[in-house]
């Protein structure tokens, strides 16, 4: 009576070991992987450039402890160099958009002026002489293509952003997936030809490490 009562307990302590045992080993390498995947998507999503930082801190220190024989892998990382690239095109497609909105809205402004019956003087003096005091003499066909025009390279400019930061976010997960991929220096492809009898010749294809 008293081993069918203790099996349980006996099971139940069992379970227990086994599941701090396979705590204490820690994520396996794939986990880790996806962690640092999601990491440092996670971080070009909340701020552009924060995953590529991520990545190359990482890339820089893998090049310094896995792979210290081959010096010409461990000096070189050049990961950094996408974030200024990143910001000057943010910053670009950003002054873009400002802009042509600022455009839009005062071709917008002098064509609703003029279509509620506005003089050319009132529509010139609604406007600082920085921001178009002089849109009242032109004709009411000038101002809507213009605010089309304005309007539409303003959209054009938010695509493009968006498109950036879609690729902020392809790039630092692909990269990410790429952190620790290496191809040594000593790698060494060769092919030869090989006789195989009868006047016919065949390929050799050998890869030294």
């Amino acid at each position: 009576m008293l081993p069918r009562l203790l099996l349980p307990f006996f099971l139940l302590v069992s379970l227990l070991s086994y599941g701090q045992s396979d705590t204490l080993k820690g994520p396996s390498k794939l986990q880790q992987r996806k962690q640092h995947v999601t990491r440092a998507t996670l971080l070009s999503a909340a701020l552009p450039g924060a995953g590529q930082y991520y990545n190359w801190r990482k890339d820089r220190a893998f090049r310094r402890t896995m792979h210290a024989k081959d010096s010409e892998f461990r000096k070189h990382s050049y990961k950094w160099v996408k974030i200024p690239v990143l910001y000057t095109a943010a910053g670009f497609l950003g002054y873009g958009i400002y802009n042509q909105n600022k455009d839009y809205q005062r071709y917008r402004q002098a064509l609703f002026l003029k279509q509620t019956g506005a003089t050319d003087q009132q529509i010139s003096e609604s406007f600082t002489p920085e921001n178009g005091s002089g849109l009242g003499g032109f004709p009411q066909s000038y101002l809507t293509t213009r605010r089309d025009q304005a309007r539409r390279d303003r959209d054009w400019f938010i695509i493009l952003a968006s498109l950036l930061y879609v690729a902020n976010l392809i790039d630092a997960n692909v990269d990410a997936h790429l952190q620790g991929f290496y191809i040594s220096q000593d790698l060494i492809m060769s092919v030869n030809p090989v006789p195989m009898g009868n006047d016919a010749f065949g390929m050799e294809v050998s890869l030294r490490f």
